[in-house]
């Protein structure tokens, strides 16, 4: 990639301007009016500055004459004629005011060009402005130019003869027409690329392009010699507009390489900066300070890629090999725009005129050096993303894997407990029928008896804790089937409180005609587990138990608190008993199977009880709560109707 970068970047920057030999040498000098108070009657007697090539002199504000004097070789074949008229070339075409002078019969004629004028000389076709020289001067005569522009002041000028001029012209023409006809090229794969990839890369290489397109066509006179509304002045602001938001664009750019990226802060503030100025400098031109505004534009655009080479180095987690291509881009986008900002401003001469790139505004700016590198960074990222929805399918194939394997093994334990709980109750149930049987022979033996019921009670809480496991191992398991049934509360609590011993421990608060909606084995197996383990571990022996239907509340339009008179949504059971001090539970560890508080691994149980409630409630859609206010445990269950 940094190869085919490279040579693209010798193409676009060394690429010729296939330009004819002139025949006819000129002489060029200059003078600055910088107060603007010249005519051409006394700028004859002036001191004017010799110059060769090109005439550079950065951001004027008053008007440059130039002074030509055009030699012919002795024996030239060729010579200038009414039917085969010297034509004077002036580019580029962006200048906004060109007055031409030729001292004739003894006065000064003028004829005024420029891209704020509607005049086109039929005799050039292409982006430059041609006047006709009357004659060919004599020698020692000169001609004078008056050139005021807005923006960098360039100045080219050639001479032909009218017969020699299509060579040129058709050399001019074939460039414009070239770099144009890539520019829209790019243009539409950019658009391809936006429905194929919809990122920030793509979205802003798209603008930039669309922008650099349009430049290229307004500052070739692309509109000037055709009928339109479009006034010159509408014209040249239009161009102006285009040149900063080309600018800008050209940091959005760099912005969209690192937009899926971790950026500094430092860079996200340059950006910021960045968009403000361009903003400012859009405001100045159309406020009329055009000067100010494209100096402010032309100062963003050298800026800009050493702003984008800290962004590069300070993103983290990318690969080596965009950062470096990026760098490499960088640096060369750094090479253009210091020579071509030196030798714009006028401060260094180019080697050679027609070679290296000289202006921002240079056709041959069409994008093809960003494009390379846009396109090559979306169909990167675009095999990288590939490359990652493979991975990531391949994770969770071997997670889905694992859950598989998981799963098998829990189906596996599942089995091995429903054949343990039966294979145990087994023995156990003969265990207890021997016990019957020895119970009837021992009646009158105290100490006989006394070892029977020993065992006897030792079977039953074995044969409570199997059953434990078993119904655990069942909740798990169950998808439940919502069958839900309306349960009296008062009906069910008198039910489960005189199955234990002493069921006066228990004071309850039952709110009248309170019911409970839900699958009735699920919901004795969350009450039942709760009413056991106050009973269990209450330091008092008392046990407080409230059931009631909370009132549903809403808000009338006046913004006033009322009670809803609707069905409840939920009932809500709430148990406390009070515990000692040091035998608080471990809220984090309350639900989770097998925990046992230290303080009581002595009592019969193995922990699974709250972790039945817990998930038994889950299955129901129920919510249990649990705290611990002065000394009490309080556990919620709120069941929805």
């Amino acid at each position: 990639m940094l190869r085919i970068i490279f040579y693209i970047a010798i193409f676009i920057f060394q690429l010729p301007v296939f330009a004819i030999e002139q025949v006819y040498q000129i002489e060029r000098s200059f003078y600055q009016d910088t107060q603007n108070k010249q005519t051409i009657d006394g700028v004859t007697d002036l001191q004017f500055q010799a110059y060769s090539g090109t005439l550079r002199l950065g951001y004027q504000s008053g008007p440059i004459w130039v002074r030509l004097k055009i030699n012919a070789p002795e024996g030239l074949a060729k010579t200038a004629s009414n039917t085969n008229p010297l034509i004077l070339r002036v580019s580029p075409y962006y200048l906004d005011h060109i007055d031409f002078y030729q001292h004739l019969e003894g006065v000064w004629s003028r004829k005024t060009l420029g891209d704020l004028y509607k005049q086109i000389d039929p005799q050039c076709a292409d982006d430059t402005h041609c006047f006709s020289l009357q004659g060919l001067p004599h020698s020692g005569e000169y001609i004078y130019l008056r050139v005021h522009t807005e923006g960098l002041a360039q100045i080219q000028t050639e001479v032909k003869l009218a017969g020699d001029l299509m060579d040129s012209m058709l050399s001019r023409i074939k460039k414009v027409t070239a770099s144009l006809t890539i520019a829209n090229l790019l243009l539409v794969i950019a658009f391809i690329f936006v429905l194929l990839a919809r990122t920030m890369l793509t979205y802003t290489y798209l603008c930039c392009q669309a922008i650099i397109t349009l430049y290229i066509y307004f500052s070739t006179g692309g509109q000037a010699g055709q009928e339109s509304s479009w006034s010159p002045e509408a014209l040249n602001l239009l161009m102006h507009v285009l040149f900063v938001l080309r600018v800008c664009m050209m940091g959005l750019v760099g912005w969209g390489f690192l937009y899926s990226y971790k950026t500094s802060r430092n860079y996200k503030k340059y950006m910021l900066g960045f968009m403000f100025f361009s903003v400012l400098s859009l405001c100045l031109i159309l406020t009329g300070q055009v000067n100010w505004g494209l100096e402010l534009a032309f100062v963003l655009f050298l800026v800009n890629p050493l702003a984008q080479i800290s962004g590069v180095l300070s993103v983290q987690k990318m690969p080596r090999r965009i950062r470096v291509v990026l760098l490499a881009v960088y640096g060369i986008y750094i090479s253009l725009t210091s020579f071509g900002g030196m030798v714009a401003m006028g401060w260094i001469n180019p080697l050679t005129e027609d070679g290296l790139l000289q202006h921002i505004s240079d056709v041959r700016l069409n994008g093809l050096l960003i494009a390379a590198l846009a396109f090559w960074a979306v169909i990167t990222e675009q095999s990288q993303q590939k490359i990652d929805k493979l991975k990531e399918l391949q994770k969770l194939q071997l997670e889905a894997a694992q859950a598989q394997a998981n799963q098998d093994l829990v189906n596996e334990r599942n089995a091995l407990i429903d054949m343990l709980t039966h294979e145990l109750k087994t023995p156990l149930s003969t265990i207890r029928f021997a016990l019957a049987t020895l119970k009837s022979k021992f009646n009158s033996d105290d100490e006989a008896m006394g070892r029977v019921q020993r065992i006897d009670s030792s079977v039953i809480r074995m044969n409570t804790m199997i059953e434990h496991v078993a119904l655990s191992n069942k909740v798990e398991r169950t998808v439940l089937d919502v069958s839900t049934v309306k349960i009296s509360a008062a009906e069910l609590m008198d039910e489960l409180i005189n199955e234990f011993s002493h069921p006066e421990r228990f004071d309850l608060n039952i709110e009248d005609g309170a019911f409970f909606v839900a699958d009735r084995q699920m919901l004795v197996l969350i009450l039942d587990n709760l009413l056991s383990n106050a009973y269990k571990y209450s330091a008092d022996q008392r046990i407080a138990i409230s059931i009631d239907h909370p009132p549903q509340t809403k808000f009338d339009l006046r913004g006033t608190l009322s009670h809803a008179s609707s069905t409840p949504s939920f009932t809500r059971f709430e148990i406390s008993n009070r515990v000692a001090a040091d035998s608080e539970p471990d809220e984090a560890r309350l639900f989770e199977r097998y925990y046992r508080h230290p303080n009581f691994q002595n009592h019969s149980g193995m922990g699974i009880g709250l972790s039945l409630v817990h998930s038994a409630a889950e299955k129901m859609g129920a919510i249990v709560r649990y705290k611990h206010q002065n000394g009490w445990v309080i556990f919620e269950v709120r069941i929805p109707n």
